[in-house]
């Protein structure tokens, strides 16, 4: 009988990779690393077989035995262990019989996880730039919790995001982010990583979209030295823009006013820049460009622009006028302004003859203050200089032209700086001067004529009373720009009277004296009223005016319409004027003009005068032309106008009516003796030829005046004498007719006007 005895092994040891004992239960693997694990026993008869397991599954069967050493070994590589092995059990045993129970060890896996995700949860589609934003940042799945750092452009933001661990192995990081302007275009990244972990990191970017207001810059032509610019030269600018989102507008400044694209007068505005087209003096300034998109408008720099030219007068001094009595001397002042400064000055005198040179001993040069650097402004540019001559007229020949002339690196001045050195000599009195009475004050006008060389720049008022020689009650001066030629009195006492003296002041003093006097302030009379009610007694007062005046209405419309049916009545009633009944001695004559100049010129230009002439009435019968011969005559006398034949024939005599005998006028007319010969005289009733000798006569002395007659009130003149200017007024029955009325008129033909 043969027995075999079965020694079991050892209890396994389960080694590292570098053969170092793994005495813990746990052991700590990164994600997606390999397993190197050796199990060792020692003994055993017969050897043992070692097996590795993952949980219940076999993984590794291989083993080997070492006879020596009595050693039996089984190496384990596992790859890659992942997400799902964490806390998983790898199992070595040794089993030699299956008469006793294996003997095994076992290792937990321990697992570094990497993050499975990392998001940005806020992402804006644009953000303005300087404004303040909160952007959070998520991740999940790592074990332990993730590190969340922040980056923009490869660049790590820091101390600025605070970071959270929540449930489920997420972690949140909040990032306090400010864009600015350089961050357009760029990439901000969260990043979570385990630490633990080589190469674990996952990133999320944000692609930049920042939205900022325009980053303008301006520029001078880069072929242009700014310190070389003449008048007429042609100079441009270029604006340099950078703005998210795009500018909508793009504008053009000088000194603060816009500039608008005008090619008359030289300047041109295109995309982003600005040209000026032979420019002047006037074009120096400071040139600004100005940008607008939708998150605002931005002006660029100033650039100062400046123009070298010849000296020129200062405003207000290329012409003024010098008072100067004899041996007195003036300063004249020689005010330039031009760039660079003027180098020299000098000074010309003309008296209506010839041109002469002042001597250079005669004047001074006014030296500019300290040069302006370059990046003053433009008016610190524009210095003042001068040049001063003390000039002294000693004759009548020292009056007269003195002319500045300055030069500078640019050239000489062109339009001399002038002054008319004058005889001078205090104003001329005031005149024109009246006083009007307000209900407290006075009012006194007058009108000033300066003379004497010299503008007026003050008036002075002295008031004093009019009964003694007390002193000035009131002494008052103004400036000439402040007041009217006016003066306005207050605080003088009613019912006294004043004397008011009146000045004007020029340099060379006071003139004489306007006296006004005397001058009474009468004041307003006072009035008290009762303690009816007004508002009762207004409605009555009013209801009682308008009955008296539809009363006085009616009564007058009564009395016009009897005094009308009264005059229809007549027939022989005149239209125009009665017709007085004089003896007949006395004569009838009305003037022809009865207006004189003066009368004529105070009546109001826009009003047409209108002058009646009443023709002398003369009884003067007319006779019917018989049936038989009227187709006669029309035949016969067609060249003939009836109204230039005879009215009377000479030698008709006709018993004088008695009615009319007292009552017509005698035919004589107020012509001048100069103007009508006094050999005509009529023994018989005037004809048409007599008339119109007479009104030939008139036309002839007034033919300097724009007089036109007429007949009849529609027709607008006649460009001859009237061919018949006077008829009967008495039928041959003795019937009056309505007397003919001549209207004379001094109103422009309408073709003048």
């Amino acid at each position: 009988m043969n027995l075999t005895v079965i020694v079991p092994s050892s209890k396994p040891v389960i080694l590292d990779g570098t053969t170092r004992d793994i005495s813990r239960i746990e052991e700590l693997y990164n994600e997606g690393s390999d397993v190197n694990l050796i199990c060792e026993v020692r003994g055993g008869r017969p050897p043992p077989k070692l097996t590795w397991y993952l949980e219940n599954t076999v993984i590794d069967e291989s083993y080997h035995y070492n006879t020596e050493s009595g050693l039996t070994v089984n190496r384990l590589s596992y790859p890659k262990v992942g997400r799902q092995h964490l806390k998983a059990r790898l199992i070595c045993e040794a089993s030699n019989t299956n008469l006793v129970p294996p003997q095994t060890r076992l290792v937990i896996l321990d697992v570094n996880l990497k993050p499975l995700v990392v998001q940005i949860l806020t992402k804006e589609s644009r953000v303005s730039a300087d404004k303040n934003y909160d952007v959070e940042c998520r991740t999940s799945g790592s074990r332990p919790e993730a590190v969340i750092t922040w980056w923009k452009a490869n660049k790590q933001i820091k101390k600025k995001a605070e970071n959270y661990v929540l449930e489920n192995n997420q972690t949140l990081s909040i990032l306090s982010f400010e864009p600015s302007i350089d961050d357009d275009g760029k990439y901000l990244t969260c990043r979570a990583e385990n630490p633990s972990i080589v190469d674990s990191a996952l990133e999320d970017k944000w692609r930049l979209d920042v939205h900022y207001q325009p980053v303008v810059t301006l520029k001078m032509g880069k072929t242009l030295n700014p310190d070389d610019i003449k008048e007429g030269d042609d100079v441009y600018f270029e604006c340099s823009v950078r703005a998210n989102p795009k500018v909508y507008k793009l504008a053009w400044f000088k000194d603060g006013k816009e500039l608008k694209n005008n090619v008359t007068l030289g300047i041109v505005l295109s995309d982003h820049s600005l040209v000026l087209q032979g420019i002047t003096r006037y074009s120096a300034g400071d040139y600004t460009c100005l940008a607008a998109n939708s998150e605002g408008k931005t002006p660029s720099n100033p650039v100062a622009l400046q123009i070298m030219y010849t000296p020129v007068c200062k405003e207000g001094k290329s012409e003024v006028v010098v008072g100067a009595l004899k041996q007195e001397t003036v300063s004249l002042g020689c005010s330039v302004e031009s760039h660079p400064a003027p180098l020299t000055f000098h000074w010309t005198f003309n008296n209506s003859g010839e041109l002469v040179e002042v001597p250079h001993s005669r004047y001074s040069h006014v030296p500019a203050p300290g040069t302006p650097s370059v990046a003053e402004s433009l008016k610190e540019y524009q210095q003042f200089h001068g040049s001063i001559l003390n000039y002294t007229p000693a004759t009548e020949m020292d009056y007269g032209t003195v002319a500045c002339w300055a030069s500078n690196q640019v050239g000489k001045q062109r339009t001399p700086c002038l002054f008319q050195v004058i005889a001078a000599g205090r104003p001329y009195a005031l005149h024109n001067c009246s006083v009007t009475e307000m209900s407290a004050t006075l009012d006194a006008e007058f009108t000033a004529k300066s003379g004497m060389g010299l503008p007026i720049f003050s008036y002075q008022l002295e008031v004093v009373a009019d009964e003694d020689s007390r002193p000035i009650l009131l002494n008052k001066t103004v400036p000439v720009s402040s007041i009217g030629p006016t003066f306005e009195v207050a605080g003088l006492t009613t019912g006294r009277s004043y004397r008011l003296f009146l000045y004007a002041i020029n340099a060379k003093g006071r003139s004489e004296p306007a006296i006004l006097e005397p001058v009474t302030l009468k004041g307003v009379a006072m009035y008290t009223t009762g303690t009816t009610d007004a508002s009762i007694l207004t409605p009555l007062l009013l209801g009682l005016a308008a009955t008296v005046t539809l009363l006085a209405l009616v009564a007058c419309g009564i009395v016009a319409a009897l005094r009308r049916k009264h005059s229809n009545g007549r027939p022989g009633s005149p239209k125009h004027a009665p017709i007085v009944c004089e003896p007949p001695n006395a004569g009838a004559t009305t003037p022809v003009h009865p207006q004189t100049k003066q009368a004529v010129d105070d009546i109001d230009p826009d009003i047409i005068p209108n002058e009646y002439e009443r023709r002398p009435l003369t009884y003067t019968p007319l006779y019917k032309t018989p049936p038989q011969r009227r187709k006669k005559d029309r035949v016969t006398d067609d060249a003939i106008s009836p109204e230039k034949r005879p009215i009377v024939e000479h030698g008709l005599d006709l018993p004088p009516d008695p009615i009319l005998s007292d009552c017509l006028p005698t035919p004589t007319i107020n012509y001048q003796p100069n103007h009508i010969p006094q050999s005509n005289t009529y023994n018989h009733a005037p004809t048409m030829a007599d008339f119109k000798q007479m009104a030939m006569d008139a036309y002839n002395q007034r033919n300097n005046q724009n007089v036109y007659y007429s007949l009849q009130r529609s027709r607008k003149g006649l460009s001859s004498m009237p061919q018949r200017p006077v008829s009967s007024s008495v039928s041959a029955q003795g019937k009056f007719h309505q007397p003919e009325v001549v209207t004379r008129s001094n109103r422009i033909q309408e073709s003048c006007i």
